[in-house]
């Protein structure tokens, strides 16, 4: 037992660090030296700091028994009557104690009090010859030589003692109760005079007389008590924990447990105190305090219920003493944790925990209930650890880091007082040691909102200036370096938790953006984070490696980018970094390299640990070309492409530097693993598409040999992209292209390629091809003369073995059959054989040529030339994911039906019919007006077949709410028109009403949907909810006709959204979308939404929750029912 206090002296030593229940409390400089028992008029700022006491009032105590009264007793005080009995359910495991639990009281009074000692008992409670020590404390009180008997001497001189024995010997012989209430009348006093010490204060600036002068304070001076400092105070508390620890009879304790709780709770040093006392009382009383604690809280939490019934002023009074109340409540359960007996504590920790938990989650929370919170979590963890059992686990772990996290939160960001927020971090160090281990969401939420708060903390020069006095400048430089080490140390202890590849990048995720951040103080501190990671990981022999490390390649750009950061500190951060990477990376495969030097490429290591030990960390500084002999080698495929694209986007970096290290750093690895670069059509087009937008020229230059690089690895794949990616045609090749064309005679030609923009198309990279087709198409609009000739070289440049020369002779080949000539001229099975065979190659460049030539040759009378071939290769285009082949095919299949029978060959394109769905709301308007069409068209052929009908029915119903839509938009009506009537006969509607789809006889949208609607939803009102669903996507279009035609829509649904078709809680959501879409910007739908709520309202205004409809419109849905009304009568 002697060992566990002093270990308990040395947490308290430890962790408060000047908090509550400090031995050596910091004082503030501006209230001058401590005064022990000094005359009244001096002030303590112990007293100073004391606030009222809870206002607990009862019915005052009698005086004290006569042989307890040798010197004049001080005046009567008063008490809550906190030792009345009332039934209550026990805590589990406590049922032996439910007979004699103490009754908390049922209500409060206003006064402010004292806590009331309770009449001492005719009959003792131990014989005066003396009482027993418990077993298991004996010999205790010489563990804690500050809480010997000696050094409470002046308590016990009002006593009368047995002669011929110690103090210690004499007390021991005294009744439990009398020894309990003899300490309790010293604390009450103290309590009194810091109660006083206010007052006297604010009568002295007045001019008033204080009660120093009156009778009251002359008895308490004479208690030598009424001046006395902190310590002195918390030491006669923790006197009283003692004694009460000894304690044998449980009643006593139960009872003396209510009064300690009784006192004032305002000041920290009463709290700090109480719960001391608390805690040493924990070691042999632990369920009797829970017990006692619960009932309190309880208690308490009855009284908050019943501020809602106070005035404004006496609430927030109530609510200072309830968050006071509710702090010392949570201190008491982190002392009696840390103070109990490890097997004690270890079953009730999960009733500690949630009570701590039951106690934070109020709705008010100062920053004394936030401190106080942390430390009794800290507690807490350190009294399980105490238990040195493997198999203990933290009861509510995961709920209290959630706890914590919001009070990360509620930090303002940026600020310069960052206690709570070092406190936070340490408190998350000590959980993690712990089982069980956090989980994702919970440590991830953890780790940005804590990266957030720190790595944004001014800068240290800020602090300096934003502190006080020279001394004060140290402290708060010491203190932001402890809490930027906090959390280092906070990031490592999560990390051990989960001491694997998948714990580090949960953590890597969230501070690697931080390296690019543009104010220095935020990048070093991020640099100096991955530091500490990876020394941790790389330190740690049974940390788990075998996991794929996906975040290697982005972390390594970051930080090789970092090497040459304007800061030189952070440049040589960065460097280690990569060392400490390089080591957790050949670690990896350290197994693969003792049988052979090979990774798992099969290549042979160049580069080992050994490379590094003669140089040291600096090994990449200001060396990036390194970088690549050292990790290239080792990267996957992905970790590859990952790097090479973040060093992309930092080719047009601002910081020239930065830009030149990108160029290099993306050379240097193109060359060393360009073999291994997977996704290189992607990787070509990025650096491609960076190139006309970098500024710095060396920067330009190398780039440039990157590609050049990657060409030397795969030459053809390179070549390949670049032409895909369009050709770039310089200004000299335009310029020589004008003259041959004025030289030809083509003098109209010129000008209409000069007003088209041809001429700039050309010099444009992802222009170029456009370019080219507007040359071609204007050049024989007027004359043919060469029209043969260039098609005969067209076809002649197919055959070259250039690349460049065959890619330019196909978009020149497939242009040319946009003039009908060509197929008077040539053989055209020749021609669509040649595009079938192109159709069918995996090059895109190639698939878009093939369908555009076939598009320009549909256009043109085909008589013998057979067309069935090519039906397959076009659909398959047209489910390709590129968007450009797509669209060429779904173009080109409309003019494949205008050659072929729908009816019969329409069937071999049903699969696509929900696939062109996706299109109706397409930007591009022939896009969009050429899949509407297409499903029309296929739509027509399906009907004849039975196959596929019941899938096909559900895409039709799905399709009526884009279409109807498409009505409101003058480029896809007709069509969308069309389509519409369409769809209803596929569905075999045969009552449809004449001229039901010939819109141009509505008067107004509205009216065109108001018929259209009535005949829809007659036919598909079960489909009702997912139209109202659809249509609410519109809603929040960016095209203005879509926004109204989606308002006019619900206005329309609301007849028909009766109860048994559409749930309340979607008439509610649809009230909530029409309501937010009544603020636009734009009249028209404003005023649709407008319409659509009193529709809403008429309809469906009995389902709407009165709480979500705005004052301002409750008018109009009391109108809305009444014309409801009338007409259900009517």
């Amino acid at each position: 037992m002697t060992s566990f206090l002093k270990k308990l002296q040395l947490l308290k030593k430890k962790s408060l660090d000047g908090e509550e229940g400090s031995s050596e409390p910091k004082r503030d400089p501006r209230e001058g030296p401590s005064l022990v028992h000094q005359p009244s008029g001096s002030q303590d700022p112990a007293i100073r700091r004391t606030s009222q006491l809870l206002p607990l009032l009862i019915k005052p105590t009698p005086p004290a028994p006569t042989e307890a009264r040798k010197k004049p007793p001080p005046p009567p005080l008063v008490l809550p009557e906190l030792v009345q009995r009332q039934p209550s359910k026990a805590i589990p495991g406590t049922s032996k104690l439910e007979e004699r639990r103490p009754q908390l009281p049922e209500t409060a009074k206003e006064a402010t009090t004292l806590p009331k000692l309770p009449l001492k008992s005719s009959k003792s409670t131990v014989s005066p010859a003396g009482r027993k020590k418990l077993p298991s404390t004996l010999g205790e009180s010489t563990a804690l030589p500050e809480l010997a008997d000696e050094n409470f001497r002046y308590i016990w001189d009002s006593k009368i003692l047995p002669r011929g024995k110690t103090l210690r010997e004499a007390v021991e012989m005294l009744d439990e109760k009398e020894i309990l209430d003899t300490i309790l009348t010293h604390l009450q006093q103290m309590v009194q005079a810091s109660a006083v010490e206010p007052k006297n204060m604010g009568r002295k600036r007045t001019g008033l007389p204080t009660e120093t002068d009156s009778d009251h304070m002359a008895v308490v001076g004479q208690t030598k008590v009424s001046r006395t400092s902190s310590k002195e105070k918390i030491s006669l508390y923790r006197y009283y924990g003692l004694k009460l620890r000894d304690t044998r009879h449980k009643e006593l304790v139960c009872e003396s447990l209510n009064i300690l709780l009784g006192f004032s709770t305002q000041d920290e040093t009463e709290r700090a105190g109480v719960s001391e006392a608390i805690g040493l009382a924990a070691f042999c009383h632990l369920r009797e305090i829970l017990l006692t604690l619960r009932d309190y809280g309880n208690m308490m939490y009855a009284r908050r219920s019943l501020l809602l019934e106070k005035t404004p002023e006496l609430q927030e009074s109530k609510s200072r003493a309830a968050i006071q109340a509710r702090t010392t409540l949570i201190l008491c359960y982190g002392h009696a944790a840390i103070g109990a007996k490890p097997e004690d504590m270890l079953t009730q920790a999960d009733l500690i925990v949630s009570e701590i938990l039951l106690q934070f989650r109020g709705d008010h929370k100062d920053e004394t209930l936030k401190k106080t919170f942390m430390k009794s979590v800290a507690m807490v963890s350190k009294a399980l650890q105490e238990s040195q059992r493997e198999d203990v686990v933290f009861p509510y772990k995961s709920e209290l880091v959630i706890c914590i996290i919001d009070v990360i939160e509620e930090e303002p960001l940026g600020s310069v007082s960052f206690t709570i927020l070092h406190q936070a971090m340490t408190t998350i160090c000590c959980m993690t040691i712990l089982k069980p281990p956090l989980d994702y969401d919970v440590k991830s939420d953890l780790v940005r909102k804590s990266v957030k708060k720190v790595f944004s903390l001014p800068a240290l020069k800020m602090t300096r200036l934003k502190a006080g006095s020279p001394t004060h400048l140290t402290q708060t430089q010491d203190f932001y370096l402890q809490t930027i080490n906090a959390c280092n140390n906070m990031l490592t202890s999560l990390l051990s938790e989960t001491p694997n590849m998948e714990g580090l990048q949960e953590i890597l995720t969230h501070t690697n953006r931080w390296i690019e951040s543009e104010k220095t103080y935020e990048r070093e501190r991020a640099v100096k984070s991955t530091i500490h990671l990876l020394k941790f990981v790389s330190e740690h022999l049974d940390f788990d490696l075998s996991q794929e490390f996906s975040l290697l390649g982005q972390l390594l750009a970051l930080l090789a980018l970092r090497t040459v950061d304007s800061v030189k500190e952070i440049g040589q951060q960065a460097a280690e970094a990569m060392y400490h990477l390089h080591y957790i990376t050949m670690s990896k495969m350290v197994r693969e390299m003792e049988k052979k030097h090979k990774n798992k490429k099969g290549n042979v290591v160049k580069w080992m640990r050994e490379d590094f030990f003669i140089p040291g960390p600096a090994v990449f500084y200001n060396n990036i070309s390194k970088v690549a002999k050292a990790f290239g080698e080792h990267l996957t495929t992905d970790q590859i492409t990952d790097l090479v694209l973040k060093v992309i986007d930092n080719l047009v970096h601002e910081d020239k530097c930065v830009s030149q290290a990108a160029s290099v750093l993306l050379s240097s690895f193109l060359e060393e693993c360009g073999m291994d670069v997977e996704n290189l059509p992607m990787i070509v087009k990025e650096i491609y598409n960076h190139l006309s937008t970098i500024r710095d020229p060396l920067t330009k230059e190398e780039t440039m040999k990157a590609i050049c690089n990657l060409a030397s690895k795969r030459l053809n794949g390179v070549v390949d992209c670049l032409l895909e990616s369009s050709v770039e045609c310089d200004n000299s090749a335009v310029q020589a292209l004008k003259n041959l064309i004025i030289c030809m005679g083509y003098i109209k030609e010129y000008n209409i390629l000069g007003t088209q923009g041809s001429w700039e198309k050309l010099q444009q990279p992802d222009m170029y091809f456009e370019g080219v087709f507007h040359l071609i198409r204007t050049l024989f609009s007027f004359s043919k003369i060469h029209l043969k000739m260039t098609f005969k070289q067209a076809n002649a440049y197919l055959r070259h073995l250039e690349l460049m020369e065959r890619t330019v002779g196909m978009a020149f080949f497939t242009e040319l059959l946009y003039h009908g000539e060509i197929g008077l001229l040539f053989v055209k099975q020749d021609i669509l054989d040649v595009l079938r065979e192109w159709m069918m190659q995996p090059c895109p460049l190639m698939q878009i040529f093939s369908i555009r030539g076939l598009g320009h040759l549909l256009q043109h009378p085909l008589e013998d030339e057979s067309l069935e071939a090519l039906l397959p290769p076009l659909m398959s285009c047209a489910f390709d994911s590129d968007r450009n082949i797509a669209k060429e095919a779904i173009k080109t299949l409309q003019y494949m039906f205008q050659h072929l029978v729908v009816e019969e060959y329409g069937s071999m394109g049903v699969s696509l019919i929900p696939h062109l769905l996706k299109y109706f709301n397409e930007e591009d308007n022939d896009f969009r007006a050429d899949s509407i069409s297409l499903f029309g068209t296929l739509l027509r052929g399906a009907a004849v077949s039975n196959s596929n009908r019941h899938s096909l029915k559900e895409d039709v119903l799905q399709s009526q709410v884009p279409l109807l839509i498409q009505l409101a938009d003058p480029f896809t009506r007709e069509v969308s028109k069309d389509v519409l009537a369409a769809g209803t006969s596929f569905m075999k509607w045969t009552d449809v009403p004449m001229g039901l789809f010939a819109i141009e006889n509505y008067a107004s949208l509205s009216s065109t949907y108001f018929n259209l609607c009535k005949y829809l939803l007659r036919k598909s009102k079960h489909k009702l909810p997912d139209m109202l669903a659809q249509t609410m996507q519109y809603m929040k279009s960016k095209y203005i006709s879509y926004r109204e035609a989606a308002a006019i829509l619900i206005g329309n649904y609301a007849p028909y959204m009766t109860p048994d078709i559409v749930s309340t809680k979607d008439v509610e959501d649809v009230y909530l979308a029409v309501r937010e879409l009544q603020g636009d910007c734009e009249a028209a739908v404003s005023n649709a939404a407008i319409t659509a709520i009193e529709q809403l309202f008429q309809y469906c205004g009995h389902r709407i929750s009165r709480h979500l409809i705005p004052h301002q419109l409750m008018p109009v849905l009391k109108s809305s029912l009444e014309k409801e009304n009338l007409e259900e009568k009517k």
